[in-house]
C-alpha cells in the first residue's frame, strides 16, 4: 500500500510537518512535490518554508507514519494533528483550508488563474468526454470529494430555491457586466431563449393572446386623454397610442405632452385625462 499519513521531519530540532497522501502515485510523488515547492520558495506552509530556507534541504527527511486506505487518509491525518500537534503545519483541520490567510495579491492571482482556466473551450464542463474523465479521476484520487448524481441534484435544488439578497443579486449582475461571451456561448443563449419563448410565450400562453393591445386589458394602458388643436380648436378623446397612430406622431412626444413634459406637439396639446372614450367633437 502506497497511501497514508507521512511527516517531513527536521533532524536538527525534530520539528515536523504532517500530511496525507491519497493519490494513486503514492508517497514518492508526494515527497517530490513538496521538495519542488520548497526549492521554488512557493510552499503553502510558510513555517516549513522558512525552516527549509534556514537549515537547508539536507536536514529534512520524509517518514511514513501510517499506511491506510485512501478514503481513511483525511481522518487519520486529523488524528495525528490532534495527538502530535505538528509545528510546521499552518492548517490544523485535515482536508480543509480553514486557518489559511491570503493577501489581496494572492487572491487576485488565484481569480485570474481560475478565469483563464475555465473560460471558453478550456472549461471541461463543455465537453462530455472531459467531464466524465475528470469525474472518474476525482473519484479515484479523493473519494471524499466525489458527489453522486443525487447529491448534485440536492445541492442544485437547494441553491435554486434559496432566495438571494439584493447584495447577492448586485454582485452577480456586476460580475456579468462587461464579460466577453464566446460565439458558442451566444448560440447557447439564443437557443435557450427561443425554447423559453416557445414554452411560455407562444399561442394561448402569451399574456396578450385574444386581448386588445390598447384598452383596459393592457397592463400598460395609461387611460384616455382629451387632445386639442390650438389652431383649429379640434378636440379628440382617445388613448395616447391611438392618437399617435391617427396622425402619425411620435409616441414619445405624445406621451410627453400627456405627462406635462412638453407643452405642445405639432399644434396639439393635452387638455387632461378623461374617464370615458369618445371621438372627435
Amino acid at each position: 500500500m502506497n497511501t497514508g499519513v507521512y511527516k517531513i521531519r527536521n533532524i536538527i530540532n525534530n520539528d515536523y510537518y504532517i500530511g496525507s497522501c491519497s493519490h494513486i502515485k503514492g508517497f514518492p510523488s508526494r515527497w517530490s512535490n513538496h521538495r519542488r515547492l520548497l526549492r521554488a520558495n512557493k510552499h503553502h506552509s510558510i513555517i516549513l518554508q522558512r525552516a527549509w530556507n534556514k537549515y537547508g534541504e539536507h536536514e529534512f527527511i520524509f517518514e511514513i507514519l501510517e499506511e491506510c486506505e485512501p478514503q481513511r487518509c483525511v481522518s487519520r491525518e486529523q488524528y495525528y494533528f490532534n495527538t502530535l500537534n505538528p509545528k510546521y503545519n499552518i492548517l490544523q483541520v485535515a482536508g480543509s483550508s480553514f486557518g489559511r490567510k491570503l493577501t489581496s495579491e494572492q487572491i487576485q492571482k488565484l481569480k485570474d488563474r481560475f478565469y483563464d482556466w475555465m473560460k471558453g473551450d478550456n472549461n471541461w464542463n463543455k465537453s462530455p468526454e472531459k467531464r466524465e474523465f475528470y469525474r472518474n479521476r476525482i473519484k479515484i484520487i479523493n473519494p471524499r470529494l466525489y458527489f453522486t448524481e443525487e447529491s448534485r441534484r440536492k445541492i442544485g435544488d437547494f441553491h435554486r430555491n434559496k432566495p438571494k439578497s439584493e447584495i447577492q443579486k448586485k454582485r452577480m449582475s456586476d460580475a456579468q457586466l462587461g464579460t466577453p461571451k464566446s460565439n458558442s456561448h451566444k448560440e447557447n443563449m439564443s437557443k435557450h431563449m427561443k425554447k423559453w419563448a416557445e414554452d411560455n410565450m407562444m399561442g394561448d400562453k402569451n399574456y396578450f393572446y385574444g386581448k386588445r393591445f390598447t384598452g383596459n386589458t393592457n397592463p400598460n394602458f395609461s387611460g384616455y386623454f382629451r387632445f386639442k388643436n390650438k389652431v383649429t380648436n379640434d378636440e379628440i378623446i382617445c388613448s395616447q397610442s391611438e392618437f399617435a397612430k391617427r396622425f402619425n406622431f411620435d409616441s414619445g412626444r405624445v406621451s410627453a405632452i400627456c405627462s406635462g413634459k412638453r407643452k405642445t406637439h405639432k399644434k396639439w396639446f393635452c387638455v387632461g385625462k378623461e374617464e370615458s372614450y369618445g371621438k372627435k367633437i
